[in-house]
């Protein structure tokens, strides 16, 4: 112990400063204090970091829902402007085959498209069925056509006129076979299947106008009418 250090311990004995011992403890508790201030310190600043990029990460992912529920609204309001498009596009297909549809309205909706209006008979509404189901990206045809019903007094005067009338309603009337054109069919092949005879084809053709323009050419997937043989 040198001189300095017995002093202080003599001054601590009898009241008067601290000794060694006791000023090395104090500076060892201050500096445990500091230390103790410094990883609270230190602590704190970790926890504002924290915060702040859990709060940047949280607006980030905000940002991303907001823009993500944008570009679907977007994306939404495309679709549904281009279904109205695809709507009037067949709208515009029937009425340039030359079919005839009182108030024609055709809405498409993820590939099923809905018509409505009114035809003059079972005939025609199968033609402007055939006709849009025919169409590339038409899944489905939800048919609301209505048939106009015969105007009263416009009976044909003779019982021949009259029969004949009726025979043509019925026909208009009756149900069609349909046929999905494969590979290798052609009209007279269809004709000689359903009709008994090749040489018939020109009745299929006739009752696919105007959507069939050549009786030599037909596509696969197309859905034709066969009429009765």
């Amino acid at each position: 112990m040198g001189v300095r250090d017995f002093a202080k311990d003599a001054g601590a004995k009898i009241g008067i400063g601290k000794s060694s011992k006791q000023e090395k403890a104090a500076k060892e508790a201050k500096a445990k204090r500091a230390k103790r201030v410094r990883e609270a310190q230190a602590a704190r600043a970790k926890a504002n970091r924290d915060a702040q990029r859990a709060a940047a990460q949280k607006k980030a992912a905000a940002a991303k829902a907001t823009k993500i529920a944008a570009d679907a609204k977007d994306a939404e309001a495309k679709e549904r402007e281009a279904e109205r498009k695809k709507g009037l596009e067949l709208e515009k297909y029937v009425t340039g085959l030359g079919l005839k549809v009182s108030g024609l309205d055709v809405k498409f909706d993820d590939g099923v498209a809905s018509v409505k209006g009114v035809v003059a008979n079972k005939a025609m509404k199968e033609k402007v069925i055939l006709a849009l189901g025919n169409v590339q990206g038409v899944k489905r045809v939800k048919d609301s056509l209505r048939t106009r019903p015969a105007k009263k007094g416009a009976t044909p005067a003779s019982a021949a006129a009259r029969k004949a009338a009726a025979t043509r309603r019925k026909q208009a009337g009756a149900a069609q076979t349909m046929h999905t054109v494969k590979k290798g069919d052609t009209l007279s092949k269809l004709a000689a299947k359903y009709l008994g005879d090749a040489k018939r084809y020109p009745e299929i053709f006739k009752a696919n106008q105007p959507m069939l323009t050549n009786p030599d050419q037909i596509d696969v997937g197309q859905v034709l009418r066969i009429p009765k043989a």
